[in-house]
């Protein structure tokens, strides 16, 4: 083979070898983007959610505030990415104000992203094992960097999300609910018609102080009031003791 022969072959595959690494850069540099679009990666975060939550043994009431407040702040980031398509909440539930925030000032965030970091940014806030969500959102920024994200985009996505976070997170300061840890616990009665702890767990009453939380929307725990019970009653006949079906507290 002749020189002429070996520089054309050499220039031939160092010009194939570019034309590769720019074909695979430009697929690599969109992949986040499909990644973001396509896998479910909110539903994966709330789910990691739920699994802290059963391990740090949260009651019914108390995660019902954990899902709230990490979602007002996902949903916050999607009205700012389609502020025509959708109404904040902030400025509508109760005590709430306007976020302060311009998407402008974040021109190159991924609302996407800043919608999964604004989630996680809150739920870590709320639950006692923190690791394991930051674990999991550590593997998640590290697939969309991997896959091709630009730095810049990377941290003016987290800056947005946590900007968002912030001031969910103020908001849910002040729903009274770190106040309510020190209030006192329910007093058991003697007499027969008062709730008491039953078998097999005998646990105490659970978030008896919860009317005192800030409601999102309505005007107070009372606006809804349920029908109130029929009166106590053991006599077979009563309306009580029909319904009770012989509960542990009629057998009694």
């Amino acid at each position: 083979m002749t020189s002429r022969n070996l520089q054309y072959h050499f220039k031939s595959y160092l010009f194939g070898l570019i034309l590769l690494f720019i074909m695979s850069s430009c697929g690599k540099s969109d992949s986040y983007k499909k990644l973001l679009a396509e896998k479910y990666y909110l539903v994966a975060a709330n789910e990691k959610l739920t699994e802290t939550m059963v391990h740090d043994i949260f009651s019914p009431p108390v995660a019902s505030r954990i899902y709230a407040y990490p979602s007002i702040a996902a949903y916050e980031v999607a009205v700012l990415a389609a502020p025509d398509e959708f109404y904040s909440l902030m400025g509508q539930l109760n005590e709430s104000s306007a976020l302060s925030i311009n998407a402008a000032d974040y021109e190159q965030a991924n609302f996407q992203l800043a919608s999964l970091a604004a989630y996680y940014k809150v739920a870590i806030q709320l639950i006692f094992t923190e690791q394991f969500l930051i674990e999991d959102r550590e593997a998640l920024f590290e697939e969309i960097k991997n896959a091709g994200m630009p730095e810049e985009e990377f941290q003016a996505s987290l800056a947005l999300g946590e900007a968002v976070a912030d001031e969910i997170l103020a908001y849910a300061s002040e729903d009274n609910y770190h106040q309510s840890r020190s209030f006192g616990k329910y007093t058991v009665k003697n007499d027969l018609g008062s709730w008491k702890p039953t078998p097999p767990a005998y646990i105490e009453s659970i978030e008896p102080h919860w009317n005192k939380i800030r409601p999102f929307f309505l005007d107070s725990a009372s606006q809804f009031a349920p029908v109130a019970p029929p009166p106590f009653d053991t006599i077979p006949e009563s309306t009580f003791f029909s319904r009770c079906h012989g509960c542990h507290g009629c057998r009694k």
